[in-house]
């Protein structure tokens, strides 16, 4: 909560990824742009395949449970037609090293290069500071800013392995209910619900069977929108609509939109997320879309779709490294580029209404509200919980 508090005090138009091993994972959101809106409305769809067109020094396949932490083949600029005369040297670049000079994380690398690094000290002391104080066994906490990509905060946390600085990158553990994320995006842009749709369920809350898919004139009296469902995250509600109304195509496609199962590029090797959609079993299918098996997350995935929802569905390349220079030359200034359009723009608005509803009356109200009224006062908050337990080894 502290951390999601400073985040929102500083800025209006942030995103949050927290991913806990063993506790809880979430992706959180300032639900009402600020006034300069995002990229969405001023790229074309031209523009948007055109910046998607990987170069040939980007692969294009997902790299499923990389522990390569070593220097990345991906150039300064991502998407460039040219290799560059210069690429940022990734496995000498080290957050850990960088010192606070005039209100920028700087570090200086063997060969004199300045590296400034786009993380914003008071975000990133909170960030570190709570996975401290809570005593996180393994957990990461990464903000972007939605309209840019910038990486605002980029903590990391691991009892295990202490050396260990990038949790953020590793999706071993499940997306869990966060993919409801995805779920929800594939009803609403096909029309086949709105944020007011209706259903009444039962059970759910820790596991989902065939019986719980079937109606049940008796049973069935906890009655929820798609908003309040959201919010509350229904396993039972999110399965059954998943059953009845989507086909696992379409739920993938929605996925790898959001960029499941794709390589995304960042300075450092970013493990795959991924979205197993089963095709031939209706049950199995039921439980993936509503974030029990199949999938999988990395935090700074997690801040990324957020980010794409606050942005007016456009994700945009997360950005470490805004400056690198040498000897007053200099080599390398981030640009903000997109990855493509996860959603239209409709769509994400919806989503950010929805998004509300976890922290104004669903499963992180708790956290947000006192005393029925918000914590933090002057900013709608939105976001996603999602609840996993696994044994630490």
């Amino acid at each position: 909560g502290d951390v999601v508090l400073g985040m929102q005090r500083q800025r209006l138009a942030q995103a949050i990824a927290l991913g806990l091993v063993a506790g809880c994972a979430g992706a959180w959101m300032q639900v009402e742009p600020a006034e300069t809106g995002g990229l969405g409305e001023q790229t074309t769809e031209a523009e948007r395949l055109a910046n998607f067109a990987p170069s040939p020094t980007v692969r294009t396949t997902p790299r499923v449970g990389s522990k390569d932490r070593g220097e990345t083949t991906l150039a300064e600029d991502p998407f460039a037609t040219e290799v560059p005369k210069w690429r940022l040297p990734a496995s000498l670049i080290d957050v850990r090293e960088a010192d606070l000079v005039d209100g920028a994380y700087r570090q200086t690398l063997p060969d004199g290069t300045l590296i400034t690094f786009t993380l914003d000290p008071r975000l990133q002391a909170s960030a570190q500071a709570s996975l401290k104080r809570y005593g996180v066994d393994e957990g990461a906490v990464v903000m972007i800013e939605p309209s840019s990509g910038r990486v605002l905060a980029y903590a990391s946390r691991s009892e295990r392995d202490p050396s260990n600085a990038h949790v953020p990158l590793q999706a071993g553990g499940p997306a869990a209910s966060i993919f409801k994320i995805i779920t929800t995006a594939a009803l609403l842009e096909r029309n086949l619900l709105t944020p007011a749709s209706r259903i009444c369920t039962r059970g759910g809350a820790r596991r989902l069977t065939e019986e719980l898919l079937k109606d049940s004139s008796r049973y069935d009296t906890r009655c929820d929108t798609l908003t309040s469902a959201f919010g509350a995250s229904r396993n039972t509600a999110y399965g059954r609509w998943a059953d009845r109304l989507l086909t696992p195509i379409q739920l993938e496609e929605t996925a790898e939109r959001f960029l499941f199962n794709q390589y995304v590029p960042f300075l450092w090797g970013l493990d795959a997320s991924v979205a197993h959609i089963p095709r031939s079993d209706r049950l199995k299918f039921a439980k993936a879309a509503a974030g029990f098996t199949g999938t999988s997350l990395s935090p700074l995935h997690g801040a990324l779709i957020a980010a794409a929802v606050g942005n007016e569905g456009l994700m945009m390349a997360p950005r470490l490294v805004a400056r690198a220079e040498r000897d007053g030359e200099v080599l390398y200034e981030a640009e903000a580029k997109s990855l493509g359009r996860a959603v239209q723009t409709e769509v994400a608005r919806d989503l950010r209404t929805i998004f509300a509803s976890t922290v104004e009356e669903g499963s992180a109200r708790k956290f947000f509200q006192r005393k029925n009224r918000p914590r933090i006062q002057g900013v709608r908050v939105g976001g996603k919980t999602g609840h996993l337990t696994m044994k630490l080894h």
